[in-house]
C-alpha cells in the first residue's frame, strides 16, 4: 500500500467498529511471547490510562525520557496532527512509507483500525529502551494492554466518558482503567482523583500487593495552557523519576508540546476536550484569556458525548457560537448541536473570521482546523505567551 492507500484502509477498518479481545493481536505479534528475539532486548513499557490528561502525561513522560538519554517510543491517540505523529521515537514521527509498509504487513491479520496501529507501534518499538503507550479507551480490554507487565501503570484523572463501552458509573469506568495494573509494576496516580476512583485504584493495587505512588505539590513550570497541566506534569515526573534525573525532567517539560489540547495558534485556541471534566478546564482558561465574552466559539461534537452538559458550560462564555458537523462518522449533525446550544449552523469549511476564536468539542474538528490554519498561513507554531503563570 501507498500512504494514501494506507489511510483509506484504516478508514474502512474504523467504519467496521471497535473489537475487543487479544487473540488477533497475539497471532499478529507472536514475538510478544518471546522477548529474547529482540536485537537489543525486550523494550520496557510505561502504560498510561485515564479519562483526561493521559495524552498530555504520555507526551511529557516521553519528552522527559528522551531528555534523559533514554531511547523512548511514544504511541498516542487520537490523531491531533497527522497519523504519523501518533507513533514517535525520541520525538521523531514514523515516516509515511514506513507506516504504510507496516500497515500493509498487518492488512490480512483481521485487526481493527486501532489494533492495527497498536501492532505498528509495538513493532516500531521493539528496540527502544522504554515505550510509552497511551490507552485508546478504558484499559483492561484496550489493545495496548496486550503488553507484558509494564514498568509503571499511570492513571490520570478518571471521569465519566465512553459510558456505553465502559459502564455508566465512575466505579465501572475506574475498574476498566485499573486493568493496566499488572504486577510486578509501579502504580502511579494523582491525588486529584475522585474519592471513589481513588478507593478503587487503592483496592486494585492492594489486591496485587503493589504500593501506590502519588506526586506532591512541588512547583513546576510547563509551557502549556490549562491550569491542570501543572498536575499532569507532577504526575508525569513521578512516573519517570526512577529513570531520569531532575535536570532531564525539567528539560523535557520545557520542550513539550500538546497539539489540540488548549493549544494557542496566534489568536485561535484549539481544544479537543469532549467530556464535562475536560470542558470545565477549557472554560476556566477561556474566562482568563477572553473575559467578558470577547471570543467566538466554533463547536463540533460527537453524538455519543454529554453534549448538553458541555455546551451549557461553554456557550455562555462567547459572544457568538458557530456549530459545525465534526469530520467523523460519530459526529452530531450541526443542526442538532445548534438546537442544543443556540448556535448558528456553519459548514465546516466556512471558518468564522472573528478573532479571537476558540475551536472545541472534538479532536477531529481541532485537527481539521489546525490543518486549515496550516494551509492558509503556512506551518503552525504553538504560541502560549498568553499562558497564565503556573502556581506551584
Amino acid at each position: 500500500m501507498t500512504y494514501p492507500e494506507c489511510l483509506l484502509h484504516l478508514q474502512r477498518l474504523e467504519r467496521a467498529g471497535m473489537r475487543f479481545g487479544f487473540e488477533r493481536l497475539r497471532r499478529a505479534l507472536p514475538w510478544l511471547a518471546e522477548p529474547w528475539l529482540g536485537e537489543t532486548g525486550w523494550p520496557r513499557y510505561i502504560h498510561v490510562a485515564g479519562t483526561n490528561g493521559k495524552g498530555s502525561v504520555a507526551r511529557m513522560i516521553g519528552a522527559m525520557l528522551t531528555a534523559g538519554g533514554v531511547r523512548a517510543g511514544l504511541f498516542t491517540s487520537p490523531v491531533a496532527t497527522t497519523l504519523c505523529d501518533t507513533i514517535t521515537i525520541d520525538g521523531q514521527a514514523i515516516g509515511e512509507d514506513e507506516l504504510a509498509a507496516l500497515v500493509t504487513r498487518f492488512a490480512d491479520a483481521d485487526l481493527s483500525a486501532f489494533e492495527t496501529l497498536t501492532a505498528v507501534a509495538l513493532t516500531c518499538f521493539r528496540n527502544v529502551d522504554i515505550a510509552v503507550l497511551e490507552c485508546g479507551m478504558g484499559g483492561r480490554d484496550d489493545a495496548t494492554n496486550i503488553i507484558p507487565p509494564p514498568l509503571a501503570a499511570v492513571l490520570t484523572p478518571i471521569a465519566l466518558d465512553h459510558a456505553a463501552q465502559l459502564g455508566g458509573t465512575l466505579a465501572s469506568i475506574a475498574a476498566h482503567k485499573c486493568g493496566i495494573i499488572k504486577p510486578p509494576c509501579r502504580v502511579v496516580t494523582t491525588p486529584k482523583q475522585e474519592p471513589e476512583v481513588l478507593e478503587i485504584i487503592m483496592e486494585t493495587a492492594a489486591a496485587r500487593r503493589l504500593p501506590v505512588e502519588m506526586p506532591g505539590e512541588e512547583a513546576v513550570d510547563v509551557p502549556l495552557l490549562g491550569d491542570f497541566q501543572a498536575d499532569n506534569a507532577r504526575l508525569a515526573m513521578q512516573a519517570v523519576r526512577p529513570y531520569v534525573t531532575e535536570v532531564a525532567m525539567a528539560a523535557g517539560l520545557r520542550g513539550v508540546t500538546m497539539p489540540c489540547r488548549q493549544e494557542l495558534l496566534g489568536d485561535v485556541l484549539l481544544d479537543g476536550g469532549h467530556n464535562p471534566h475536560a470542558v470545565a478546564a477549557l472554560a476556566r482558561t477561556v474566562e482568563r484569556l477572553y473575559p467578558e465574552r470577547r471570543a467566538a466559539l466554533l463547536l463540533g461534537m460527537f453524538a455519543d458525548k454529554d453534549v448538553a452538559a458541555c455546551a451549557a458550560m461553554l456557550t455562555p462564555l462567547f459572544h457568538t457560537v458557530y456549530c459545525v458537523t465534526a469530520p467523523h462518522e460519530r459526529a452530531l449533525p450541526a443542526e442538532q448541536l445548534a438546537a442544543l446550544c443556540g448556535g448558528t449552523v456553519r459548514e465546516i469549511d466556512d471558518v468564522p473570521a472573528e478573532r479571537p476564536l476558540v475551536v472545541a468539542g472534538s479532536f477531529s474538528l481541532c485537527a481539521y482546523i489546525r490543518t486549515y490554519i496550516h494551509n492558509c498561513t503556512g506551518p503552525v507554531k504553538t504560541d502560549n505567551r498568553q499562558k497564565p503563570p503556573v502556581v506551584g
